[in-house]
């Protein structure tokens, strides 16, 4: 880990920007975004899982969203 116990993680597999995240108990959910290009709202998701360093596709939203909010419940 680096300074105050942070240690950057590799990147998504999507580029993506106004995106929600949430904190899973073994890692990060990501969801939804705009592509930055054509103006494309995104649908899909990643999950990153602690243990292996790993970005995996997640079941796509229902619709596109971007500037969305996103907690664990």
């Amino acid at each position: 880990p680096g300074a105050r116990g942070l240690t950057r993680a590799g990147g998504g597999q999507v580029p993506r920007s106004y995106a929600a995240a949430a904190v899973l108990p073994d890692g990060l959910l990501v969801l939804g975004g705009w592509d930055g290009t054509s103006g494309r709202r995104l649908d899909s998701t990643e999950r990153y899982h602690l243990g292996t360093d790993r970005w995996r596709p997640a079941p796509p939203l229902a619709s596109p969203r971007y500037g969305l909010a996103a907690v664990l419940v």
